[in-house]
């Protein structure tokens, strides 16, 4: 299964990893059994990778949106809207944080 999704943001380049780096060391604090902050590297500027638990995905940033893709397992796909839901939560969190 795989999910695709587009932000848009006025955020630097540098703003937005760091804020994505902020959630990433969040959710690792909360869930250091999930290792979340292992799973993923940026291999470029613009671009983290990350595998887990069966899935993958990817992300590119540039100063005006982010792109993000995830290829879930099929085991995943009654999750769907949950997963939705996170990711829709996790940018508007990232959007709201404070410089």
């Amino acid at each position: 299964m795989k999910l695709t999704w587009k932000f848009s943001h006025a955020l630097s380049l540098v703003e937005m990893r760091r804020r994505i780096e902020v959630r990433v060391a969040y959710w690792h604090a909360r869930h250091p059994s999930w290792g979340i902050a292992e799973s993923y590297r940026w291999v470029t500027e613009d671009r983290a990778e990350a595998t887990a638990r069966g899935g993958s995905g990817w992300l590119v940033v540039s100063d005006t949106h982010v792109e993000l893709a995830l290829e879930l397992p099929f085991i995943a796909r009654p999750f769907r809207s949950r997963i939705e839901s996170l990711v829709r939560a996790e940018a508007d969190e990232i959007l709201r944080m404070a410089s």
